[in-house]
This record gives C-alpha cells, sequence and structure tokens, in this order.
C-alpha cells in the first residue's frame, strides 16, 4: 500500500506541473538511493549501469501511461518500489541503508560532473528552438538522433514496433537500435510537463544531460575501482584522465558532431571493464544485471564496440575458484535467468540489424576527422603497458609467495583484493582484442575502396577512449600491487599535489583555458573549442534552421509530401530534407530516398554542373515527384510559382 501511494504521488506531483531539472534530480536522487552497495561511488556504477543498460527494453512495449509519459511511468514505479521495498521489513534499517557510505573519493565524480555541466552549458541551458537548431545542424547525423528522440517520445515505442508509417511506408531507422534514444527520451519525459509538446530545445537538453549523467557515471566507475576507494588523490587524478579524454579531448567533440549515442557506447563499454574489477563473485545477481545490462546497452547503441566489451566482461569468469559461483540452487536460477534476459536483449539487436549489408556499411565513406595519432598511439601504449607490468608485478610475488609458503602473496586490505587486482591487471587484453578487430576492420575497408574510411577511424576513436579507462585501471593495479596504503603526514600536501596532477592531466589534450590567447599558449582542447563555437552558434543562429522550423508549422495538402526549398545557406540540400522530415514526423525509408532528389546536378565526372536557383531546383524535384509539394520563402514563392505555371499550387510558402 505504501508503495502504491508513493507511486501516485510522483503521478500526481508530474500531473500538477512539475517538471525540468527538479524531476532529473529527484530521479537521480532515487537511483542513488537503490542499496546495490554501501559505497557511493560503487552505488552509482551498478545502479548507472542497470538504467543506462536497460532502459531500452521498458520501450519495446508502450506503457500504459497515456499523457504521464514513459519516463514519469518508469519514476513512479521507481519510487513506490523504494517505498516498497522499505514498507516490508524493518522500517529503520532500511532507511538507513538507502544512504550511501560517502567517503572523499565519492566526492570526485560530482566535481566530473559539474565540469561536463559547464563544458555543455550552451546545449544544457537553450530554450529557443532556432538557436537549439544551430547547435546540431553542423552534425550531419544529429537530424537522425532527433527524430528517433521525438518519435519515442511521441509513440511511446521504439521504432521498430510501430508498424507501417500513415499512407503504407516504412519508418525510417526501424534497423536502428536505440538504447541512446530511449534514454535521451526518458529524460526528455522527466524535463517536460507530462502532456508537454515536444521541441527540438528540450531534445537538445536531453540529450546532453544524457551526457553529463554518462560522464557522472563513468567517474563514479573509476572512483569504485578498489585501490582508488581509500586513496582520493589517486582517485582525483584518475578521474581526471578520464574525464578529460571524455570531455575534453577526442570524446568533446562528438556531441556537435552527431556522435552522442557512440560516446555513450564508449562508457559503457568502460563502464563493463570498471564494474568486472571489482566484482567479487561472479554470479552476484547485481553484478550480472549490470553486466548483462551494459552489454545490452552497447549491442544497442553501437555494436561494433561489443569487440571490445565482450572480452571486458569475460573477465568476471577471472580467477576462476569455486568460493565466486553459487553454492546454492536459488543462485544459479537467478544466474540463469540473467544471462537469458541478456542473451534476449543480444538477439534482438541482431534482429534489428540483419536487414542491414554489412559489407556496404562497413565501407561507408562519411564526415569524420581523422584523428591524431600520436595520443591515440601514447594512449593505446599505456593500455597496454601499465596492465602488463601490474600482471608481471602479481606474477613475481605469485612466485616470491609461494616460495615462502605463503597462502596469498597478493596485496589485501578491506579494498583491494587478490581478485580485483587480477583482473585489473588483465583488462590490457580488452584493447588488444580492440587492436586486432581495428586491424581486420581496415584490411576489408582497404580491400573494398582502397582507402580507410569512416567506420574505421570512428572504431579507431572508441579504441582509444576506452583505451584511457583502462590505462587508469592498469594504474590502479600496480599501485594495489605496489603495497597497501601508507599513512599520509600530510593530507594537505598530498590533495595540493593532487590537485596539481589533474590540472596537469587536463592539459593533455590542449590547453582549457579561454580560447583565442595568444601565443605562445598551447593548442587549445577540442572540448573547450566546441564549447565556444557552440556558444557562438547559439547567439548566431542559422538561417537555415529559422527556414525549416518555419517549414515544418505549414500543413501540406492531403496525399502530398513536403519538400524543403530553402536557401541552403549553411545546410546540404539532402541534409536540409531529412531535418524537415526529423522536425514533421515523416521520415520513412521511401521518404529519404526521395530526398537523394535534392542532390545538385553533376556531370561524368562528379563535378557541380553550376548553381541552380530554387525555381530550378523546384522544377526538378516535382517533375520527378508527382505527390511533392515545394516548400518555399515567402519571397520565392512568385518566383516558382511562375516557372510552375499550370502547377503552381505545388508550391506552397512558409
Amino acid at each position: 500500500m505504501g508503495g502504491a501511494l508513493v507511486a501516485a504521488a510522483v503521478l500526481a506531483l508530474r500531473g500538477g506541473g512539475l517538471s525540468g531539472l527538479p524531476v532529473l534530480l529527484l530521479a537521480v536522487v532515487l537511483l542513488l538511493a537503490v542499496p546495490l552497495a554501501e559505497r557511493l561511488s560503487r552505488r552509482a556504477l551498478l545502479v548507472g549501469s542497470l538504467a543506462f543498460g536497460w532502459v531500452v527494453v521498458t520501450w519495446w512495449w508502450p506503457l500504459p501511461m497515456g499523457t504521464a509519459g514513459h519516463g514519469t511511468g518508469l519514476l513512479a514505479l521507481l519510487a513506490g518500489g523504494l517505498a516498497a521495498w522499505v514498507a516490508a521489513g524493518d522500517v529503520r534499517s532500511r532507511v538507513r541503508r538507502l544512504r550511501p557510505t560517502v567517503r572523499a573519493a565519492d566526492v570526485v565524480p560530482l566535481g566530473a560532473t559539474l565540469v561536463a555541466v559547464y563544458l555543455l552549458l550552451p546545449w544544457l541551458r537553450v530554450r529557443d528552438d532556432v538557436a537549439a537548431m544551430a547547435l546540431v545542424l553542423p552534425g550531419w547525423d544529429n537530424s537522425a538522433h532527433v527524430d528517433m528522440i521525438t518519435m519515442l517520445r511521441t509513440h511511446g515505442t521504439t521504432i521498430d514496433a510501430l508498424g507501417a508509417a500513415p499512407g503504407g511506408e516504412a519508418w525510417k531507422f526501424t534497423e536502428y537500435p536505440q538504447a541512446f534514444h530511449a534514454a535521451a527520451a526518458t529524460v526528455l519525459d522527466l524535463l517536460l510537463p507530462t502532456a508537454g509538446t515536444v521541441s527540438v530545445a528540450a531534445t537538445v537538453n536531453a540529450t546532453a544531460w544524457v551526457v553529463v549523467l554518462a560522464t557522472g557515471l563513468l567517474a563514479a566507475g573509476v572512483c569504485a575501482l578498489p585501490a582508488f576507494s581509500s586513496r582520493p588523490a589517486a582517485a582525483l587524478v584518475g578521474t581526471a584522465a578520464v574525464s578529460s579524454a571524455f570531455l575534453l579531448g577526442p570524446g568533446g567533440t562528438t556531441l556537435p558532431a552527431g556522435f552522442p549515442n557512440f560516446l555513450l557506447a564508449c562508457v559503457l563499454t568502460a563502464c563493463l571493464a570498471l564494474v568486472v574489477v571489482s566484482a567479487d563473485r561472479v554470479a552476484a545477481p547485481t553484478t550480472l544485471l549490470a553486466v548483462g545490462g551494459l552489454l545490452v546497452g552497447v549491442a544497442h547503441t553501437w555494436v561494433l564496440l561489443m569487440a571490445l566489451g565482450l572480452p571486458a566482461a569475460a573477465l568476471l569468469l577471472v580467477p576462476w575458484r569455486r568460493e565466486r559461483w553459487p553454492r546454492e540452487q536459488r543462485g544459479w536460477v537467478i544466474a540463469g535467468a540473467v544471462v537469458a534476459a541478456t542473451l534476449v536483449g543480444g538477439v534482438q539487436a541482431v534482429r534489428l540489424l540483419v536487414g542491414l549489408d554489412a559489407g556496404a556499411v562497413l565501407t561507408t565513406v562519411g564526415a569524420i576527422e581523422t584523428p591524431n595519432l600520436v595520443p591515440v598511439l601514447t594512449v593505446v601504449t599505456l593500455a597496454l603497458v601499465l596492465p602488463t607490468a601490474a600482471l608481471v608485478l602479481l606474477r613475481e610475488r605469485h612466485v616470491a609467495g609461494a616460495h615462502h609458503g605463503t597462502a596469498d602473496p597478493a596485496p589485501e586490505s578491506d579494498d583491494v583484493t587478490s581478485g580485483s587486482v587480477l583482473r585489473a591487471a588483465l583488462t590490457g587484453g580488452v584493447v588488444l582484442v580492440g587492436l586486432v578487430v581495428a586491424g581486420a576492420l581496415g584490411a576489408v575497408q582497404v580491400r573494398d575502396s582502397g582507402e580507410l574510411t569512416y567506420y574505421f577511424w570512428k572504431y579507431a576513436l572508441g579504441v582509444e577512449l576506452v583505451a584511457v579507462v583502462v590505462a587508469v585501471i592498469g594504474a590502479s593495479a600496480l599501485v594495489a600491487v605496489l603495497g597497501p596504503r601508507r599513512p599520509v603526514r600530510s593530507r594537505l600536501a598530498a590533495g595540493a599535489v593532487a590537485v596539481v596532477a589533474a590540472a596537469a592531466v587536463s592539459q593533455a589534450y590542449g590547453f582549457t583555458g579561454v580560447p583565442g590567447l595568444p601565443d605562445p599558449v598551447p593548442a587549445t582542447s577540442p572540448g573547450v573549442v566546441q564549447r565556444a563555437l557552440a556558444t557562438g552558434r547559439a547567439a548566431a543562429p542559422s538561417p537555415t534552421g529559422a527556414e525549416l522550423l518555419a517549414a515544418a508549422a505549414v500543413e501540406v495538402p492531403a496525399g502530398t509530401h513536403g519538400v524543403f526549398l530553402g536557401s541552403f545557406a549553411d545546410v546540404h540540400p539532402i541534409s536540409a530534407q531529412q531535418w524537415y522530415l526529423s522536425l514533421t514526423g515523416t521520415w520513412t525509408e521511401e521518404a529519404n530516398l526521395r530526398a537523394e532528389a535534392l542532390a545538385p546536378p553533376t556531370d561524368e565526372g562528379g563535378a557541380a554542373v553550376g548553381a541552380e536557383s530554387v525555381a530550378q531546383r523546384a522544377l526538378r524535384v516535382l517533375d520527378e515527384d508527382p505527390d511533392a509539394v515545394v516548400l518555399v520563402a515567402p519571397d520565392q514563392l512568385s518566383a516558382v510559382q511562375a516557372a510552375l505555371g499550370d502547377e503552381a499550387d505545388r508550391a506552397v510558402a512558409w
């Protein structure tokens, strides 16, 4: 009864108008109250892994929530479930268990999260749709992500479960796994009022909040490493290294480039290694659910990273000791159920992807910046060397212990066990497997197209980001192997050294201060540059973005479909049409094919054949598509209608 009352109270608050950041913070607090672990960082890692990993499953079927929304339903279930659990036992004891234990190292993830908020502030605080369009237009893939997030929020389920679109056409992205979009749609539900209309600005806000929360999850995972949990100084430096890569370095370019789902996949892949390292038992239900959820999340976010995720998950079996497995039948039943659910999630991802031509997809030529190989090679080298060094030292101690008859020569404390150190020392194998797969992918691309293309470089970026986390895990293993924590004479001095080291690490990808300072200041880090660019774009919105929003508000005649013919001052015509389809919720496979007609005409060599006027483009498009209606600027309408003659009614102004 208590759980039902609390759930009803949440629904009532949401129905009464509670929305925005307070609701999102309430959701975070409730998640952190789930007593899956005593320590705050470890609890945040486990709960966050469960939430990000399994949330897509809840969107496979529409929840009967009506206008309340999917996210509101999940929030009510969470609050009601916690209340019911408390009421079902010793209330005082269970209430105490809701509050995690907080050590100095557990405060570090909050700092990383606040840094993420600062860097993504232009995305988080944008409220005007025109300004929001200016932020997302530079990344070609952003129109697809906005479409999928909006479709999930509008229809309450993933696109593959919707059936045919109106008119019998097939929805676009039915073959696209949507774990990231499910997470963003859930956040969007919480940010908007229960009956609120989806806007571009709200979708941009939700996308940025997912990146912020994912950053906090990753930082919590680093601070939950056994060797760092009682060493806040080491936790600070390790978190700074990881956060710098994901926010200031190559990861800082992914959101504006249109790759937020890829960034989340990198975070979830890294979290697999972080969860597994400190797992005491193989079949502990919480650990298995977290690992299973992360595998499902990676498979439904960016499946190529499963090449790194699977070997990371396999480390859960190390060391192979009987005491790490269930001792009762109940434990085996639970483990079997979790494994079965994970397999179902994996099969669903395969079912979605099986219709794609893998060869054609993997050799796709797309717009992606070729990474600087120096930091890539440096990070990969550290990710191989540091864990290997820890493994060698651990082996030497094992041999020395065997000579002295010691049962377990590995370092032991309340936080560090020999098993966790061994798993941490073996994480270098994850990067090694990633390099082998990268080599195979590169060989296929060179064989088929003669060069390394889009997916190779994107996969290489994923290997680099995961390798940073593996290097930090390897460093934690070295810390553990080299001996137990020694008393620090001056905590203030140790903290000061850690702060200086963290600040130095944050400069690894370039200067993190204000861009535009004169030489000899080193090159500014990509994350800071992107923040400055986003601020400027929001202040000086794109003309095409305003045109697209105006065109999307125009209702075209029944039985026709709109084709956007704007100025195309800063957007490719095909990309602009895809944005129009996204904003109007009409993006189908057939509409996507029709959009190709907007490509400027070229000669046999692929060179552009002069510039087209709006009237010329309208004539060409309408000649190829008898059911189309072109949407043009008001000052272009008369010229276009004059060119169309008897078909002047097929041109509409926004």
